[in-house]
């Protein structure tokens, strides 16, 4: 599994949750997310179920609609990638295992050293966050469970 089918499994999982129950919308916030994100980037409904999907957009809104969840994450902060947010909103990942734990950590750090001079304006920086964590994600080797 890629680290950003990881990302927004654990953002579509709760959003499935609450479209499933409407009479026990237990995360309104999140679903206001996915909402405000669309809104605010200009991505289409196809973009939005793309997301929804785990799946990575192809188009410039899709991926300014990802951005803008990072930045809600904190995995993106102020237009610069933020090791900190990134490994809070991933440790359960780790499932308790300190040594995925640590993955995660060298693989934030890797991405810090990476993601440099980019555009604020623009959307790239998620590209380039995007693009770390495919290069990376097999350190994490998520396919074994404890």
């Amino acid at each position: 599994m890629n680290l950003f089918c990881l990302i927004l499994e654990s953002l579509s999982t709760s959003l499935t949750k609450l479209q499933q129950t409407e009479a026990a919308i237990d995360n309104p916030r999140l679903l206001q997310w996915f909402k405000n994100c669309q809104l605010e980037s200009g991505a289409s409904n196809e973009d939005y179920e793309t997301v929804k999907l785990r799946k990575v957009p192809t188009t410039p809104e899709g991926i300014c609609m990802v951005q803008c969840l990072f930045t809600k994450l904190h995995i993106i902060d102020n237009g610069r990638f933020n090791e900190r947010g990134f490994v809070i909103t991933f440790s359960p990942v780790a499932r308790g295992d300190l040594r995925k734990l640590g993955i995660l950590k060298e693989i934030a750090s890797e991405c810090q050293k990476e993601i440099v001079d980019v555009d604020v304006d623009t959307c790239n920086i998620t590209e380039k966050v995007l693009h770390c964590f495919a290069r990376n994600k097999n350190k994490l080797d998520l396919s074994r469970r404890n």
